[in-house]
């Protein structure tokens, strides 16, 4: 069981996460600042149906928005972002589903909404889903914390081999971590509120899914840069 305090959410800043403008209640927001090319992002707040065009509004023109598809295993065709039509694909992302998102320049997204109901604001505790295998998942804690542990966005402890692939948005560069022996072999990720990662659950994939899906991210770099 996780414990925290919301108003933490207030204070913390860096060069991903702009910090949080309010947290009153159970309600919430925060600004994440959307890098140029690849950002693996979370939606992490109950915003009416949580449509696509309800938790980012607005983004650059040409900016792409993937949705990743557990049962098929890849990336859903992707919304492109016009400032006349919108979004061309209305996904909908459920709490701590992350998406991939690349973008043509920086944009800030502001993020608002409910804490999921599942946050005990008396204790400031909760009991994360657990995320079920096996296979890629991309996801994030469904509460907006900074740091969380693996328990608290898959709902249990690590098992061996599995992994996570993540991204520095600021530098585009990936980096992977196998849980072996009982450690993380590049330890742990800090992800920041709004920010998501890979992860693969056994049994599988096995290292093969760490070249399928790097082939899939630099095919959709390739289509990008080929619609600019």
């Amino acid at each position: 069981m996780k414990i925290f305090r919301v108003l933490t959410l207030l204070a913390l800043t860096c060069c991903f996460w702009a910090g949080c403008l309010f947290a009153q209640g159970m309600t919430v927001a925060y600004q994440v600042v959307i890098q140029p090319g690849s950002n693996l992002i979370a939606n992490q707040l109950i915003y009416k149906e949580n449509k696509l065009s309800q938790i980012m509004p607005e983004a650059p023109a040409g900016t792409l928005v993937y949705k990743w598809d557990v049962a098929t295993q890849q990336f859903l065709p992707p919304s492109q972002y016009s400032p006349i039509s919108g979004w061309s694909i209305e996904y909908i992302f459920e709490l701590g589903e992350g998406f991939l998102v690349y973008s043509p320049a920086t944009f800030t997204n502001m993020f608002i909404g409910q804490m999921w109901a599942g946050f005990d604001p008396d204790t400031g505790s909760f009991m994360p889903p657990i995320v079920l295998g096996p296979g890629i998942v991309l996801r994030s804690c469904v509460v907006p914390i900074e740091n969380p542990e693996f328990s608290d966005i898959i709902g249990r402890a690590p098992m061996q081999s599995e992994w996570i692939k993540w991204i520095d948005p600021a530098t585009q560069t990936f980096y992977i971590s196998v849980f072996t022996g009982g450690a993380w072999s590049a330890g742990f990720p800090t992800l920041l509120p709004g920010q998501a990662a890979f992860f693969g659950l056994i049994p599988e994939p096995t290292v093969a899914g760490f070249a399928s899906l790097a082939f899939l991210i630099t095919l959709i770099r390739k289509k990008a840069a080929t619609k600019n």
